[in-house]
């Protein structure tokens, strides 16, 4: 994400609320589809508020099994 600080970045990723612009922190995002490479899912994400843009990457972490 262009100009993205470092503080920014780590308040995102530390926050309970991840649904929140890691700009502007307005809940008006839109999340784009979801591609799946590996253990990894990639989604683009857009603020309508602030016009932000930015890539969330999620990583598996966990499985559970249901028989």
């Amino acid at each position: 994400m262009k100009g993205m600080t470092a503080e920014q970045k780590t308040s995102y990723l530390n926050t309970n609320k991840p649904n929140l612009c890691p700009c502007c922190r307005s809940d008006e995002i839109e999340g784009g589809s979801i591609s799946i490479e590996g253990k990894t899912a990639i989604q683009v994400c857009r603020c309508t508020h602030c016009s932000a843009e930015w890539q969330d990457t999620y990583t598996l972490s966990d499985i559970t099994l249901f028989q």
